[in-house]
C-alpha cells in the first residue's frame, strides 16, 4: 500500500506508474496523495501488454539518472522482475534498490520487526549516506547534533549500531564533501540541509 504521508517533508519525489487498463484509483490513496507534502508524478502506460510498465519505468529511471547522476531510486515492487534492471544500475555505479513493500524504504527504516529489519551492512556508502541524510533532514534545526562525536553517535544509533566506527566516519566525510555538514571550532558542526 502507498503510505505518500511518511515522506512529507522529505526531499523525495514519489513517481507512480498506472496501468492502462486500471480505470480509476481508490478515494482513500487520492485524499492520502492530496495530503503529501512531497513532489508527486504520476505516469499512465502508454499502452497495454506484459511488461508495459516495467518497460516505462526503466525508461524513467535512466532520464532520471541522465538528469541526475546522483539520485536513488527505489522500486516498491513485489516484482522479482525488476531485480535484473536494479543489479544493472548497480554496475553503473547508480544508486537502486527494489523493496517489496513502501515500509521498506531504505530511507523510512525498512521495516520495524526484526524479521524486516534493514541489513545496512550491505548497502553501498551512497545508500547509507542518503539513509543519514533523510534522518537529519526530519529533525528540526535546533535538535540535530552540535558536535561532530554527537553526530557519530547518533548517526551509529540511527544504523542500529551494525556499522564499524571506520564506516561511519566515511558517512560523515562523504557528507562533509558534499557540504550538506560543514565542520567548525572545536569540532562543532552546522548543517546545510534543503527541509
Amino acid at each position: 500500500a502507498i503510505e505518500p504521508e511518511k515522506l512529507s517533508g522529505l526531499p523525495v519525489k514519489l513517481v507512480i506508474f498506472v496501468g492502462k487498463a486500471q480505470k480509476s484509483i481508490p478515494v482513500e490513496s487520492v485524499k492520502r496523495l492530496c495530503q503529501c507534502q512531497c513532489a508527486i508524478d504520476i505516469f499512465e502506460s502508454a499502452g497495454v501488454g506484459k511488461n508495459a510498465l516495467d518497460f516505462q519505468l526503466a525508461f524513467y529511471a535512466g532520464r532520471i539518472f541522465e538528469k541526475e547522476p546522483e539520485a536513488c531510486i527505489h522500486i516498491v515492487s513485489p516484482d522479482k522482475g525488476f531485480d535484473p534492471l536494479v543489479e544493472h544500475i548497480k554496475k553503473q555505479k547508480r544508486c537502486c534498490s527494489r523493496v517489496e513493500s513502501f515500509v521498506s524504504l531504505p530511507f523510512l527504516g525498512g521495516g520495524k520487526s526484526s524479521k524486516d529489519k534493514m541489513d545496512f551492512k550491505a548497502l553501498p556508502l551512497d545508500q547509507r549516506v542518503e539513509f543519514a541524510l533523510q534522518r537529519l533532514v526530519k529533525m528540526t534545526s535546533n535538535t540535530r547534533p552540535r558536535k561532530l562525536k554527537t553526530l557519530q553517535s547518533f548517526l551509529q544509533a540511527q544504523f542500529s549500531k551494525q556499522l564499524s566506527d571506520k564506516e561511519i566516519q566515511h558517512i560523515v566525510d562523504s557528507l562533509l564533501q558534499k557540504e550538506l555538514v560543514t565542520k567548525g571550532e572545536k569540532d562543532s558542526v552546522s548543517y546545510q540541509l534543503q527541509t
